[in-house]
């Protein structure tokens, strides 16, 4: 059985008989990517006025982080879409214009503020928590 990747954080499922001798680090990949979903920070510098969230399989990405930190100069108001999976942000908008959390398919987005921090879960809508 080939090695396949989970749906919401792309961990390596190691199949059965695969990376003989090298599992070992495919677990402690997993483990640190594990640790970046739970306690990940990421910064993301905005020049536009869109940007998506791009999950990878089995390496660092940045819609795996828990906090995700914008900054930048997008010169508008930018959409930044988020993969459709369940997954919680917290999002800090330290832009001059408003964020517009959405997620991949969904018919719900959610608005950040400039110089605001908010929580949202994305479940393929985007609802905010504070």
């Amino acid at each position: 059985m080939a090695t396949t990747y989970s749906t919401s954080l792309n961990l390596a499922y190691i199949g059965t008989g695969d990376q003989s001798g090298t599992w070992g680090a495919t677990t402690n990949t997993n483990l640190n990517l594990l640790e970046q979903a739970i306690t990940g920070v990421a910064s993301i510098s905005l020049s536009g006025t869109s940007y998506t969230l791009v999950p990878l399989n089995g390496v660092s990405d940045n819609p795996r982080n828990m906090v995700l930190v914008f900054g930048g100069t997008p010169g508008g108001t930018v959409t930044v879409t988020a993969p459709l999976v369940q997954k919680f942000y917290v999002i800090t908008n330290n832009t001059a214009y408003n964020i517009i959390m959405a997620a991949t398919g969904g018919s719900i987005s959610l608005t950040i503020p400039s110089g605001i921090t908010a929580q949202c879960y994305c479940d393929g809508l985007v609802e905010q928590r504070h």
